[in-house]
């Protein structure tokens, strides 16, 4: 085609699927990203396990929490349970003890360790939760 010449409707045609199928295509990727999440939920999950036995822990997690919620992946409450933070730790075993309920969690036995240990911790908000979740694992 000329530059005094109007495309032909098949030209047009093939330009309108190619842009349809680059949509498409698009669309279809942020749908399967990692785990479903957005790039600004990927970066907060990134920054959580980075600062994975850090000082900076706590409040990272806190940060996690205010913006998209307690995880709902094992792993990552994990990290939460590391926070120090009696709050933290509690609402990230609750969460774990919902997940174990469902029965949509896998529990690890580093994790399974991990609450085993804060089952005998000296707070006992959080030992009780690190109890129920042991009792329905078992």
């Amino acid at each position: 085609m000329n530059d005094d010449q109007k495309p032909s409707w098949k030209e047009l045609e093939a330009a309108r699927a190619n842009q349809a199928t680059k949509s498409y295509v698009k669309e279809l990727d942020s749908l399967f990203t990692a785990s479903g999440r957005s790039e600004e939920a990927e970066a907060l999950v990134k920054r959580l396990r980075d600062s994975h036995g850090t000082p900076e822990l706590a409040e990272v997690c806190r940060t996690f929490r205010e913006e998209l919620g307690m995880p709902r992946e094992i792993a990552l409450l994990s990290i939460f349970l590391d926070s120090q933070e009696a709050p933290l730790v509690v609402e990230a075993l609750e969460t774990m003890l919902l997940l174990a309920g469902e029965g949509d969690a896998e529990f690890s036995k580093g994790v399974q360790s991990q609450v085993r240990v804060l089952s005998q911790d000296f707070n006992n908000d959080i030992a009780e939760v690190a109890e129920d979740i042991l009792a329905k694992l078992a």
